[in-house]
């Protein structure tokens, strides 16, 4: 969208409704400070109008309305695609997503996008989706969260005055065993059949003998900023290892998922802000697969909200169970008597001589893999400059005459023999040392009995009495 669009919608939209309330010009419009909106063209056309404007951006987004209007528009613009905003003046229907995280304010914006025809509105349906039971809109201002109620979103008010709701009853994102762990905060969520027939929720994960476990999300921005600056260091630049696909907070992870996911719980003294039970909700819903937990099972076992998952995670062993040996291989059933027993992680140190172990043997494969490979590569090919170059030697070098050749004093001694000294009529010239000799000629038999590096004296003296 460009300044002449912005334009139009100010003049359209903000200018009538200063008219009519007679704000005067002591009236300040609330800029969210956008670098398309910002424009001198822009400024220059609010100057013209005698419009304040207020050039410094808000420091609460909850509290700037504008920025949050172009968010929604932004979600809007990018699921229909647009060629202006002169599209989205008419719709009949509004279908919104995650509205349990949107403020109720925010939800009205939508509403009043479109002009009303003839005095009604076009709008004839209105569907939200959402899960009153996870976390609700983020409220940085404690004051406005705790004594104005502000992080109750609309669709939780709605539920909250008994409005009719279609209840989800069955999930088909993770696995059955994954599913039990936050599916009792609902009425009935059972499972599709997919859940149960699909070989990537039937066979194990390789390497992990159980599928959750209580032995990267953080709960904390602070414990977020600090494993990834680990990863970063230690991890990024390793093509071994190399980067996971996200490292952020439960809250900001909300709505997403993904295969694998290990969640750090770092309280040690307090259950703190994991006592909302919404908090748990998102964090143990957000994997397919396996599911695995960092934290002090002794803290959080003792919170009476966080029971119901917490006793399922401490059924299971609360030490790390591992299988080096197997390898990510979707559609394997595990067998079920193994030959070889499951590895136990007991404690931190042993985990990094596990880290190390695995990653020099991978080390030592890639190397003997890369040398069993050069040796099945075929000789490097000459190129037209290096075939050219042998051509001119081959025919600047007189040709050899190999059966006229006489025959060398190698040759003509016995194999068990030692050679005596050369005599001068036998010793090669100089000049016939240093001639090459052609690709044709015949390679002269070393001597049995010494090195080819040796000279007559050393073996003469061998013979000597």
């Amino acid at each position: 969208m460009d300044g002449a669009m912005y334009r139009e919608i100010l003049a359209n939209n903000l200018l009538p409704s200063v008219r009519a309330l007679k704000m005067g010009r002591g009236w300040v419009f609330q800029h969210d400070n956008d670098p398309k909106h910002t424009a001198r063209a822009t400024k220059e056309w609010l100057r013209k109008k005698h419009l304040k404007v207020l050039e410094w951006p808000s420091q609460s987004p909850d509290l700037n309305l504008i920025e949050n209007l172009w968010r929604e528009l932004k979600v809007h613009i990018a699921q229909r695609q647009p060629r202006n905003l002169k599209d989205l003046e008419k719709y009949d229907n509004i279908l919104m997503e995650e509205a349990a995280q949107i403020l109720e304010i925010e939800t009205f914006i939508p509403l009043l996008l479109q002009n009303p025809e003839d005095g009604y509105s076009r709008l004839k349906r209105w569907i939200m989706i959402g899960d009153h039971h996870q976390l609700p809109p983020v409220i940085k201002n404690m004051a406005f969260q705790k004594y104005s109620n502000m992080e109750q979103s609309l669709f939780t008010r709605f539920v909250r005055l008994g409005v009719p709701t279609v209840d989800l009853d069955a999930q088909g994102r993770a696995r059955a065993s994954l599913c039990n762990l936050y599916n009792w905060r609902y009425k009935q969520l059972g499972n599709l059949p997919h859940v149960q027939l699909l070989p990537q929720f039937q066979a194990p994960n390789p390497g992990l003998t159980f599928d959750f476990q209580s032995p990267t999300l953080t709960s904390t921005r602070t414990w977020k900023h600090l494993i990834r600056d680990v990863i970063n260091q230690r991890c990024a630049g390793n093509p071994c290892f190399g980067q996971p696909n996200k490292v952020t907070t439960v809250d900001r992870f909300q709505g997403q998922q993904n295969d694998y996911i290990i969640l750090s719980l770092v309280r040690t003294r307090a259950v703190g802000h994991l006592r909302d039970v919404r908090r748990l909700v998102v964090a143990m819903s957000r994997s397919r697969l396996g599911l695995y937990i960092f934290a002090r099972v002794s803290l959080f076992q003792n919170c009476f909200e966080l029971t119901p998952a917490f006793n399922q995670l401490t059924a299971r062993p609360m030490k790390l169970h591992i299988r080096p040996n197997e390898y990510y291989t979707q559609g394997q059933p595990r067998e079920p008597h193994s030959s070889q027993p499951d590895q136990v992680i007991k404690n931190m140190p042993e985990m990094a001589n596990l880290v190390y172990n695995m990653y020099m043997h991978m080390i030592q494969s890639t190397q003997q893999y890369r040398q069993q490979q050069q040796k099945l590569l075929p000789p490097p090919r000459q190129t037209q400059a290096e075939a050219a170059a042998q051509a001119e030697e081959d025919q600047a070098e007189p040709p050899v005459n190999v059966d006229n050749q006489e025959e060398t004093p190698m040759e003509q001694e016995p194999a068990g023999e030692a050679s005596p000294e050369k005599t001068p009529q036998e010793t090669p010239e100089k000049g016939d040392q240093e001639e090459k000799v052609p690709e044709e000629h015949p390679k002269m038999p070393e001597h049995p009995g010494r090195d080819s590096d040796s000279d007559g004296e050393d073996s003469g003296a061998e013979d000597a009495p």
